[in-house]
């Protein structure tokens, strides 16, 4: 009901600017989100990314490939599937070089509606190492590419896809565009440490910058950003399970739980310096299954 009701809207908008000629704005609406399994990439109700297609093929034979339901790798809880091996072995080793930007939808779409729509996925390109894809398919008795829209200005659309998918996905940035503060997020992870970056090692990520302490730790990130990118889109953990709250944490304030990257706000507070992280502490497996259950629809608020 909610699809055909949102179908509907679409229909209705997008004859009125059809009428002017926008076609770009097919992209107004569409339906019901689609399921999203690792926190911002679009898979399909079966878990599947990128609708089955081969996420290194793009990158190294420059088309769009079938991959094999019998050649998979599960990453961040999306299941990707490749045409070889060989391919299957290279994302293994380095993810983030052959995910798609923007959670593989549409970037047209998120550039000029901050819209999550499902793209074709024949419809792609690379731009500086980048697979962007895009909405490409019938409507109303036409074919509407929105790649050939991209291509008139492709800085300008990556610009204004950079800035808007943080926005989209809540992520928590400073006035620069820098994520965790300038925090080295590998150094949480491996080290158990809260170290600051600079700089010098600087890895952009889906429109945010994230900086680090050495070189080696920044190519450990650009290989697997996900493995190391906080939960919560870097706001204080408690917040979001306590007050459905987003609130800047204290980046030397965090902890390490089922692998994820959280982070607390620890600061003075009417006089007094509260640690969040002490009130986690007390109930972590509570805490984590309520910002869990909250931070869908915090994201894009």
């Amino acid at each position: 009901m909610q699809d055909k009701t949102a179908r509907t809207r679409m229909a209705s908008q997008i004859r009125t600017h059809l009428a002017a000629g926008l076609v770009a704005t097919l992209l107004l609406a569409w339906g019901a989100t689609p399921p999203a399994h690792a926190e911002d990439a679009f898979a399909d109700a079966a878990g599947i990314g990128a609708q089955g297609y081969d996420l290194v093929a793009y990158q190294t034979d420059k088309a769009a490939v079938r991959g094999k339901p019998s050649l998979t790798v599960t990453h961040e809880g999306v299941t990707y599937r490749f045409s070889t091996e060989a391919n299957a072995a290279t994302f293994r080793k380095a993810p983030g070089k052959y995910l798609p930007a923007y959670g593989g939808y549409c970037a047209f779409a998120v550039a000029t509606k901050q819209a999550k729509v499902p793209p074709n996925p024949k419809t792609f390109r690379i731009e500086d190492g980048r697979l962007l894809l895009f909405f490409n398919g019938p409507f109303e008795g036409k074919t509407v590419d929105t790649s050939v829209f991209w291509d008139k200005n492709t800085a300008a659309m990556r610009k204004k896809a950079d800035t808007n998918w943080p926005i989209m996905t809540g992520i928590h940035l400073d006035e620069h565009g820098v994520g965790a503060q300038g925090y080295d997020l590998v150094s949480y992870v491996q080290d158990h440490a809260a170290v600051k970056g600079g700089s010098k090692f600087e890895v952009r990520h889906d429109g945010a910058r994230y900086q680090f302490a050495t070189e080696a730790h920044a190519e450990a990130f650009a290989r697997d950003p996900g493995h190391y990118l906080p939960a919560y889109g870097g706001y204080c953990a408690f917040a979001v399970a306590m007050k459905n709250a987003k609130v800047p944490p204290n980046p030397k304030t965090f902890r390490l739980q089922d692998g994820r990257l959280l982070l607390f706000f620890n600061g003075p507070f009417e006089g007094k310096t509260v640690d969040t992280s002490v009130f986690w502490d007390k109930n972590p497996a509570g805490m984590q299954k309520k910002a869990d259950t909250n931070w869908p629809g915090l994201q894009a608020k």
